[in-house]
């Protein structure tokens, strides 16, 4: 690929307030650069292209030039256009997959990210300030999952200046992404079936193989969720791994709408990870994310050996959440979401059974107060908000002046329309404040945890079964990181066994206990966990 079909170092931008005009030259940029020969071809939807590609990225702190070569990426790559309801934006968004010399996809890193063959390059239209889908993904990595990397640029197509843009990764499943077990098409039996599949729920599903849910999307409609094969992909699949996953999905359902739901042992909670639901709530509550709940929502199990619960995640796409949408509740910093879904299609009918569980709830709430003191406290998002805009200050100006928008309605943006991008940032952290204050005033349920000590065993910690001949099930829930010890004790308090010790994360675990060489009689579980002490009397029959 020459050089020369590429860059065109003299950049003519378009002003909306007369007629054409030459409005400045693009020649370098603290951003990567990347740039795109479409060959000459016409891109349409729904189409994929070969175009040439090629990026410029000098490394963090180090300015990039049009005249640079290209660093980060020189050659050939397939292109089509990405999204839904954004598809038809003036500003376009593009998937990406790198390709050899015979047109086949290649692993390959760009601008730091670990090597992928699916990426999307994101032209962030609707989002002004061009930071909630890069806010949305760091608050769940934080949080302790995985969601996709970002990295801003700016793009030349066919020596045409487009902007501001963001790569994003794809929902895929490798070591550095969604990290689950590799599913092969022969694996049709045992605990190979059991793992690993990525589901995708979402508005839009066209032709994609699938499966409808049997209960109604939310508790006013009469239409199903469908769920779709995301990985493996469903022409890769033979139909007793169709059949397995979708037959899970159907049992979780069944046990979450029976009178029996919130069974510790036998109820929902045997089917899902807990924990990655609940910071899904916190999330999309908090973002007041339109999308959330119900469009581009992801799940993923693992094998039966390794968790095999079915996970909530990665999350994606904030485009219009974070006070970005003028419908369906998305402007106002009051409220709750899933609340706002009971008059919508595609909403599950889980998240109003998980908030009709008190347990669910306690724990939400205990989540939610350890998260205000690191993860979603004010002055940790502003500084981020404050830090990114600083960094996309020079490349937005550019930005807006090939798509001058600023002050000028895009759908589905509130009013009043900031005038200016200072405004649209601040706008953006105003409702952060505001948001969390409603949010710390409303959030349900009880936190116990360190006021009483019984407090520790009632919400973290249960034994089961008890009594019990052959073996037991410890199992406890961390609202937070900490330093956690569990014993079995006799009644005088000396110890017979220990049964884990170590630091842990947040979340839930279980740990399966062989007591066959135990003798009958009555015996304490002891938990100690920061500085808090629960225990839980057993007997062994």
């Amino acid at each position: 690929m020459k050089r020369k079909l590429l860059v065109s170092a003299f950049i003519c931008l378009v002003s909306q307030l007369s007629t054409t005009v030459c409005a400045q030259t693009f020649t370098s940029s603290n951003l990567p650069i990347v740039v795109i020969n479409t060959y000459g071809q016409s891109i349409s939807a729904y189409q994929k292209y070969y175009v040439g590609m090629g990026i410029i990225d000098n490394g963090p702190g180090v300015r990039n030039n049009m005249t640079d070569p290209f660093n980060g990426y020189n050659g050939e790559v397939e292109l089509d256009l990405h999204g839904q309801s954004t598809l038809y934006l003036p500003k376009q968004s593009y998937g990406i997959t790198p390709v050899d010399g015979a047109h086949q996809s290649m692993n390959v890193p760009i601008m730091g990210l670990p090597a992928g063959k699916d990426w999307v390059f994101k032209g962030l239209y609707q989002d002004k300030t061009f930071l909630r889908d890069e806010l949305g993904f760091m608050i769940h990595n934080r949080m302790g999952h995985y969601s996709s990397r970002t990295r801003f640029f700016e793009l030349v197509v066919d020596g045409d200046y487009r902007g501001v843009y963001q790569i994003e990764e794809k929902v895929k499943r490798d070591n550095d992404r969604v990290n689950i077990s590799k599913l092969k098409y022969t694996d049709t039996t045992g605990d190979e079936l059991t793992g690993g599949y990525i589901i995708r729920l979402d508005k839009f599903f066209g032709p994609t193989p699938g499966w409808y849910s049997f209960f109604n999307s939310n508790i006013t409609h009469d239409s199903a969720n469908y769920f779709m094969y995301h990985y493996p992909k469903p022409d890769s699949m033979p139909q007793v791994q169709k059949d397995y996953i979708a037959n899970y999905f159907h049992t979780f359902e069944n046990v979450l709408a029976s009178p029996t739901f919130n069974d510790p042992v036998n109820g929902y909670r045997k089917y899902i990870d807990v924990p990655s639901f609940i910071d899904n709530f916190i999330l999309n509550e908090f973002s007041k994310n339109t999308d959330g709940y119900r469009s581009s929502t992801y799940f993923y199990k693992d094998r039966d050996s390794k968790g095999g619960k079915l996970v909530s995640g990665p999350m994606w796409d904030f485009n219009i959440a974070f006070d970005n949408c003028n419908f369906n509740g998305g402007d106002n910093p009051a409220g709750w979401q899933y609340q706002v879904f009971a008059t919508e299609n595609f909403v599950p009918f889980w998240w109003w059974q998980f908030m009709s569980d008190d347990s669910f709830k306690d724990e939400l709430k205990c989540r939610y107060q350890y998260l205000r003191t690191n993860v979603l406290s004010a002055t940790a998002l502003y500084q981020h908000v404050d830090s990114m805009a600083a960094y996309l200050d020079e490349s937005q100006i550019r930005n807006f002046a090939k798509w001058p928008i600023l002050g000028q309605y895009v759908a589905p943006q509130p009013s009043p329309i900031p005038p200016d991008y200072a405004a649209e940032i601040g706008r953006l952290k105003y409702f952060i404040q505001q948001r969390l204050d409603w949010m710390d005033a409303n959030m349900p349920g009880l936190c116990q945890v360190g006021i009483h000590e019984n407090d520790l065993a009632d919400n973290m910690l249960n034994v089961y079964p008890n009594p019990f001949s052959n073996n037991m099930t410890v199992s406890y829930y961390l609202p937070e990181g900490g330093k956690l010890k569990i014993e079995l004790l006799n009644l005088v308090g000396d110890k017979i066994q220990l049964i884990t010790e170590g630091e842990k994360t947040y979340g839930e675990y279980e740990n399966v206990i062989s007591t066959d060489m135990l003798a009958s009689g009555i015996y304490l579980v002891k938990m100690t966990f920061n500085d808090h002490v629960a225990y839980r009397k057993v007997v062994k029959m």
